[in-house]
């Protein structure tokens, strides 16, 4: 049974800090109260069919996964091509006054990380689309050691992603596309 006092009080402890989350990810106000606004139903039409043990983590996690759906659903282009990922794109309207470090540098940055092997394999999954079956057969490898090989890649790049804040909105484009 759905207790609508809890739920105010719910509502009131974790709006603001919910909406404070969606702005790192969309920066338009609105957009992110109707975000959250739209978790809060949604729990609230769910709650009692669903076992959540800890509301405040059910919640963020929800508001981020809309976040990036809404991120998604605005057209956001990523188009990255060469090794060397020169010619990469992002469409965006960011105010002239806020200056964003090149996202170029950024993903190589990130890449260049990677040690060679990490790298030739992140490179062949990632840019070049193909299945860690052929992957292990164009290096005469074995699968497991592909799979060994993409996670530690990814293990870095997570670690690059927590490092470098700026990276944040790029990271989150770049992983829900390409992975």
């Amino acid at each position: 049974m759905k207790d609508q006092k809890w739920f105010r009080e719910l509502f009131h402890a974790e709006y603001e800090k919910l909406c404070r989350m969606a702005y790192k990810y969309i920066p338009d106000k609105s957009s992110c109260e109707d975000i959250v606004q739209e978790c809060f139903i949604n729990l609230w039409e769910q709650y009692d069919k669903q076992k959540i043990i800890n509301v405040s983590a059910y919640l963020s996690t929800a508001v981020k996964n809309k976040c990036i759906s809404f991120l998604r659903k605005q057209n956001f282009e990523v188009s990255i091509e060469d090794d060397r990922l020169q010619n990469s794109i992002l469409q965006l309207q960011v105010p002239d006054e806020e200056k964003k470090p090149d996202p170029n540098t950024l993903i190589t940055d990130a890449i260049s990380l990677l040690p060679t092997r990490c790298k030739i394999i992140f490179k062949m999954s990632r840019f070049e689309k193909k299945t860690y079956q052929q992957i292990a057969d164009d290096l005469n490898l074995s699968i497991k050691t592909v799979e060994s090989q993409m996670g530690k890649s990814i293990k870095i790049m997570r670690q690059y992603v927590q490092d470098h804040p700026e990276f944040f909105l790029w990271s989150i484009i770049f992983l829900t596309t390409y992975f």
